[in-house]
């Protein structure tokens, strides 16, 4: 009778300190989980905080192939609103403006801040440069060659009664006396008297017909 109760009492412990175990055991593999989805998920904050575009030089075209853009392919870009611009660079090749903002070559989009990016918006800064030069040296001579004023222009009054030789470059200046317009003269891309137009001046001999022209060659005008 005795060992019966001892067994019975060894039983219920074993069985009492088996269930203890398993719930002790439960407990530290939920929070052994918990402790990975943690750190799991800071891990991925961290890979999204941290790893950014900034952090490449080149990553892959948005929207656009992978491989070398085609006519075609540019063709579609441009209808689709990605493409600011299409130009072709010396030393870089066929580059594409995007209007969200970097430049597409050979299928690869680059931000700013890279190497090729700089050197792309270098390029295109100068071109532009270049081009504004020759668009204002264009005016100048359309507005020269038409006798009209250019997009610089002064009026001197008297005091006034003779026009410098030296003016602002691609400019013009017209002089005035007590009968009105005299005279209108240009200065060229270097602000060097290019020519003039005589509107009135003494003409005893009536040699001159007005308006009449005279041009600047080093420095010295034309009779």
């Amino acid at each position: 009778m005795l060992l019966k109760k001892v067994v019975s009492a060894l039983l219920s412990l074993s069985l009492l300190v088996g269930v203890a175990g398993i719930q002790v055991y439960a407990e530290a593999s939920d929070e052994s989980a918990k402790v990975d989805q943690t750190s799991s998920a800071t891990n991925s904050e961290q890979d999204v905080t941290t790893i950014t575009y900034q952090d490449y030089d080149v990553i892959p075209a948005e929207g656009l192939s992978n491989n070398y853009l085609s006519e075609d392919q540019l063709a579609e870009s441009k209808v689709a609103g990605l493409a600011a611009g299409v130009y072709f660079i010396p030393g870089i090749g066929e580059v594409a403006l995007l209007v969200t903002g970097g430049v597409v070559i050979a299928g690869a989009t680059y931000y700013a801040g890279s190497v090729v990016y700089n050197k792309v918006k270098a390029y295109l800064s100068s071109k532009d440069a270049a081009d504004a030069e020759i668009a204002a040296e264009a005016a100048y001579k359309e507005a020269k060659k038409n006798g009209t004023k250019t997009g610089t222009h002064e009026d001197k009054y008297p005091p006034f009664n003779n026009l410098l030789t030296k003016g602002k470059p691609r400019s013009s200046e017209d002089l005035y006396d007590s009968k009105g317009l005299k005279q209108r003269r240009y200065y060229d891309s270097n602000g060097n008297a290019d020519e003039d137009i005589d509107y009135d001046h003494s003409n005893a001999d009536g040699s001159h017909t007005f308006p009449h022209r005279h041009k600047w060659i080093n420095g010295v005008r034309s009779k």
